[in-house]
């Protein structure tokens, strides 16, 4: 009987991971991120609940913000799960490849666990050179629409949240008055 017991907790931790955690976001605000923009080290990655300093790549990136329909937070604490942001192309699907790197961000002022959190971020590049594997692209000549979606998985339980897209307009908005280094 004591076998039917350690079951139990994970069928809950499964069901309340897929089904009791809101799947939805919605997308913000976007605003430039220049190399030397201070604000890069007023953040915290919250993807695998490890916090501490963030080295951001040295580049030009555009900070994506987005409300979630759930503190994030809990499904790395909670269920020893690793979050992660896929964004891309709309109008190329998935398989053209990420458009920036697969990490969640808070600002540190909502870091704490004492308090609900459901505004996050993530980064995308302005630019990227081809490669053999995935084109190039620069979004400051040519934006596009941008598609991304959250998900996370452990063990024993998976989430992914609804796909929310980034306007094109949104993309071009961001580029007027920025010098590009």
């Amino acid at each position: 009987m004591e076998t039917g017991r350690g079951i139990a907790p994970l069928v809950v931790a499964w069901y309340c991971l897929s089904g009791c955690a809101s799947q939805s976001i919605y997308f913000d605000s976007l605003r430039p991120v220049p190399t030397n923009d201070s604000s890069r080290s007023s953040i915290t990655d919250v993807s695998s609940g490890v916090r501490g300093v963030v080295s951001l790549p040295h580049r030009d990136l555009i900070r994506v913000d987005f409300t979630s329909g759930t503190d994030l937070r809990d499904m790395v604490v909670l269920e020893g799960s690793i979050l992660v942001v896929r964004s891309y192309f709309c109008d190329r699907g998935e398989n053209f490849g990420a458009l920036g790197g697969p990490g969640v961000y808070v600002d540190l002022k909502d870091a704490g666990r004492d308090k609900l959190v459901k505004q996050f971020l993530f980064f995308i590049d302005v630019s990227r050179r081809s490669s053999p594997s995935e084109p190039g692209f620069d979004l400051s000549v040519n934006a596009a629409e941008i598609c991304f979606y959250i998900s996370a998985k452990s063990g024993a339980a998976s989430y992914q949240s609804n796909v929310e897209r980034i306007p094109k307009a949104a993309i071009e908005h961001v580029f007027i008055g920025w010098e590009l280094h």
